[in-house]
């Protein structure tokens, strides 16, 4: 991955993060439905909408490395199998 790009996924979860632990912070306090909650959550929904946007640009990991070829698919194996 470029680095401007980890840079950018760096600031994008740090920004998710801090708002979540806002969020966290208010319900453990008790300081839901006032003008604060709904603002919090307004602005988690924008965040998380930027990070979801950003990480769609992003490629895949290929999470079990090369398949040798002519291999299956575990994925394809498990739905089968269930």
């Amino acid at each position: 991955m470029p680095l401007e790009k980890k840079f950018a996924a760096y600031q994008l979860l740090r920004e998710l993060d801090a708002v979540t632990s806002s969020i966290m912070n208010q319900v453990v306090y008790g300081r839901m439905g006032d003008l604060s909650w709904k603002e919090t959550q307004a602005l988690h929904r924008d965040i998380f909408e930027k990070w979801m946007s950003f990480a769609a640009t992003l490629d895949s990991p290929d999470l079990y490395g090369p398949r040798p070829q002519g291999s299956r698919d575990r994925d394809s194996d498990e739905v089968q199998s269930g």
